[in-house]
């Protein structure tokens, strides 16, 4: 998981935690970095969406 959130784009992953960990909701992560709350589910799915595939290929035989 380390290796997976250390690959993406340091946007994206800090958006990752903030929603993830520090438990944030979309339009205080929003504000925070100046972007739509769109942008931010868009980043949010692109992250896990990542971070799923990569966790699956390092699972794999």
């Amino acid at each position: 998981m380390k290796r997976a959130l250390a690959e993406l784009p340091p946007r994206r992953r800090a958006i990752l935690i903030a929603a993830r960990v520090d438990g944030l909701s979309h339009e205080v992560i929003a504000e925070r970095f100046n972007i739509s709350r769109t942008m931010v589910q868009k980043e949010l799915r692109r992250a896990v969406s990542h971070c799923v595939a990569r966790l699956g290929k390092s699972e794999s035989p």
